[in-house]
């Protein structure tokens, strides 16, 4: 991919991926991340980089570059991160948290 697409073209794009590798030594593309794990696709993450706690916390099933092996994860757990990812990052949980906040 060397060049921009239109949204929906790239959606399709992370669709055709089966496992995704994120080297990163800090916290980057997590909008990828969350889009591939919400679309049920294997993810390999760095365990010492900030958002594989977050992402680990929140229930996901991840892959660690430590323990590289280009596998998948079983399809049970692909299903339930794109169940975690649904329920956690969903519109009414995002204008319950800013509810909160403008309350405050």
């Amino acid at each position: 991919m060397v060049s921009f697409m239109p949204f929906d073209q790239y959606l399709n794009f992370l669709n055709i991926v089966d496992i995704a590798i994120f080297n990163h030594k800090r916290q980057q593309a997590m909008g990828n991340i969350i889009t591939l794990l919400g679309i049920g696709k294997t993810v390999y993450v760095r365990k010492e980089v900030s958002h594989s706690s977050l992402l680990v916390g929140i229930g996901l099933n991840i892959k660690f570059i430590s323990r590289f092996s280009l596998e998948s994860l079983p399809a049970i757990e692909l299903l339930d991160n794109a169940e975690a990812v649904r329920s956690y990052f969903s519109k009414d949980k995002l204008v319950r948290q800013l509810s909160n906040i403008f309350r405050s």
